[in-house]
């Protein structure tokens, strides 16, 4: 999977400036997602869906990273924030780009094949 494009479109959603952090959150992100592809899927073949759902798991795991370095809520004066929900819109982000591809992801769950009891 190309991590360039997984980038371009991790910007088009954050508008973010951090390039060399967008562009390791990318890689990971597609690496991970290339470990979730169903046995004998073509990458190419379904380009778009893949994309989508690299750069909202990078999108996710931006919000994560900030989440972590970030207070809870903030409050100055009148104003207050709260940064806990930018966490959950990136996971149901992702989670709705994931479902998109579907078709072609394992379910995360972890699969065993011939385990064999010897007791």
């Amino acid at each position: 999977m190309d991590s360039e494009k997984i980038l371009a479109r991790v910007l088009l959603l954050t508008d973010d400036p951090r390039g060399a952090l967008l562009k390791r959150l990318s890689e990971d992100a597609a690496e991970a997602l290339e470990k979730r592809l169903k046995p004998g899927v073509v990458p190419g073949e379904h380009e778009a869906a893949l994309l989508g759902a690299a750069a909202a798991d990078a999108v996710y795991r931006l919000a994560l990273l900030d989440a972590s370095l970030s207070p809870e809520k903030l409050t100055a004066g009148d104003v207050r924030a709260e940064y806990g929900a930018n966490v959950q819109r990136a996971k149901e982000l992702r989670d709705a780009y994931f479902r998109a591809a579907s078709d072609v992801l394992l379910d995360g769950e972890t699969v065993f094949r011939g385990v064999a009891y010897c007791g």
